[in-house]
């Protein structure tokens, strides 16, 4: 007989996970009509220390404000003096300057050589119709879309266009049409919701060239999301800005089991 010791089988009994959780918040917005966003995405790094010091008679604890101020910003070892400008060495400063023109140089060839390929992604895949290069299309918005959470801008195959959610029909479901979503009775592809059987969030590029590409370009890359339902067919959107706000909506719509792997 084997006795199971795991934390998951003992302790954590029926204790639902992380995703478990997410996916019931999800649910109890879409009840409410209320879809939940995905988390903000800040452009720099999270401050080093709280914008407001808490007030210590808000906290549970018999501590003045002195010592709650001394945990919040603790002691740092102090830093070294700065050399002044003044007093550097020229070879200092010339070793600087090198570094910076050096990285300068480096950014700049990057994005000319990311601009360029990009740029012969259209012709490869308007001419020589191209899986890979219809793909990497619009995965650089130079502006960012506020839509949602009905009709998000992407691609299909290449083509420039909108995939939106509809509630209103007999059978909610998800579609993509080439212009507006009003004015459109014939989209490329319709799916009701419930026959989705598996998503896939999709990179734009490979972890690596996104590290490259958007340290070069200074602009997020949009990502895809492979779409396959029961029957084995499969939509690939590409060039989705809002893609995880797209994914929570659908994956909360339905009455799947979702099994994340």
């Amino acid at each position: 007989m084997t006795t199971h010791l795991t934390l998951f089988s003992s302790i954590l009994w029926g204790v639902p996970t992380n995703a478990q959780l997410t996916i019931t918040l999800l649910r109890i917005g879409e009840a409410n009509k209320a879809p939940l966003p995905p988390p903000p995405r800040p452009d720099g790094p999270p401050p080093s220390r709280p914008t407001t010091p808490p007030n210590a008679e808000d906290l549970p604890m018999d501590k003045s404000q002195a010592e709650v101020d001394a945990a919040v910003h603790p002691e740092e070892k102090p830093e070294e003096p700065k050399e002044p400008e003044e007093q550097q060495t020229p070879k200092d400063k010339e070793k600087k300057h090198t570094g910076r023109k050096i990285l300068k140089f480096l950014k700049g060839t990057t994005k000319a050589s990311v601009e360029t390929v990009l740029g012969t992604d259209h012709i490869k895949a308007d001419l020589l119709g191209s899986e890979h290069s219809k793909n990497r299309l619009g995965i650089l918005p130079r502006e960012h879309p506020i839509t949602g959470p009905i009709d998000f801008p992407c691609r299909f195959k290449g083509k420039k266009g909108t995939v939106y959610i509809t509630t209103t029909a007999t059978v909610p479901c998800v579609a993509f049409t080439t212009s507006t979503p009003d004015k459109d009775p014939n989209p490329v592809f319709t799916v009701p919701i419930s026959d989705i059987k598996e998503m896939r969030k999709i990179g734009g590029l490979g972890w690596k060239a996104k590290l490259v590409v958007g340290w070069a370009m200074d602009r997020k890359i949009a990502d895809g999301l492979e779409i396959i339902d029961r029957h084995g067919n499969s939509w690939t959107l590409t060039a989705i800005y809002l893609r995880d706000e797209l994914f929570n909506r659908l994956v909360a719509m339905g009455g799947q089991k979702w099994e994340s792997w």
